[in-house]
């Protein structure tokens, strides 16, 4: 057989837009998980590393003041440091 004959397989539908939504779904599930992999992985090297002052992009004080850029105590929410980011791309 030829490859023509194949592109006139009545099994075989020709229309991408039957393809498109259940593919996209599918990166869309596979996206989820790689991001909940990449945090997992950054929250546990990050916690694990020698870092002992990790760094908090932004936060809000008690009073509702805003504080950017600030080192924090290892352990807090939303602290990263270079060892979870790293990890976390990887």
């Amino acid at each position: 057989q030829t490859w023509t004959e194949y592109l006139y397989m009545p099994e075989v539908p020709l229309d991408p837009s039957l393809y498109f939504w259940p593919g996209l779904f599918m990166v869309g599930y596979l996206a989820h998980y790689a991001c909940c992999n990449g945090d997992t992985w950054a929250s546990e090297l990050g916690t694990a590393s020698g870092s002992k002052f990790p760094l908090l992009l932004f936060g809000i004080k008690q009073g509702g003041r805003p504080i950017f850029f600030s080192r924090v105590p290892r352990g807090t929410n939303g602290g990263i440091s270079m060892v979870g980011t790293v990890a976390s791309i990887l």
